[in-house]
This record gives structure tokens, C-alpha cells and sequence, in this order.
């Protein structure tokens, strides 16, 4: 993955690139300051990119074997109590 190559010497970043959105992931969310989810939008015109805010979803955690960008920091939040800044570009 591009990301991992450019990002693989900086200390500061961790890329995890990953199909989907799985419960596990909810403890490096936890552990973050910040959290970017790239997602590939299907139908989206090429080159064209959307920046979109993620806020964790209340209620209660419903794990499945995978997550959407809302319902990872709310696990993640039921980890810690501190919350980290998180947006979805596609």
C-alpha cells in the first residue's frame, strides 16, 4: 500500500490498511490523537474527494465481524474516555 511505503519510517503515523472495519480495531482508535478512515466511494466521479466528519454513534455496540466509521470510535470510547479527532475522506 502506498500509505504504509510513505509513512513506514515516520514514528508518529501508523496506516493500517484493512477491508473493512473490524471490533479489534477499536483499541489503536482509543490509543489515537487522530484517526483519518480512506474509503473508496463506488459510483463517485475519479479524482473527486469528500471530506465528511465522523462522530461516534450512541447507543449501545452492537459487534458484528465488521464496523463503519461512527461505530469504531464509539467502541473506542467505550475503551477510553478520551476521544481523538476523525474524519472519512473518500
Amino acid at each position: 500500500m502506498l500509505l504504509e511505503r510513505h509513512y513506514r519510517d515516520d514514528p508518529e503515523v501508523r496506516v493500517i490498511g484493512s477491508h473493512q472495519l473490524t471490533p479489534e480495531m477499536a483499541e489503536d482508535v482509543a490509543a489515537s490523537e487522530f484517526v483519518l478512515f480512506l474509503d473508496v466511494a463506488a459510483g463517485a466521479t475519479a479524482g473527486t474527494i469528500r471530506a465528511t466528519a465522523v462522530h461516534p454513534q450512541p447507543g449501545a455496540l452492537i459487534f458484528a465481524h465488521h464496523l463503519d466509521p461512527a461505530s469504531l470510535p464509539a467502541a473506542a470510547g467505550a475503551l477510553l474516555t478520551r476521544s481523538c479527532h476523525r474524519g472519512v475522506s473518500s
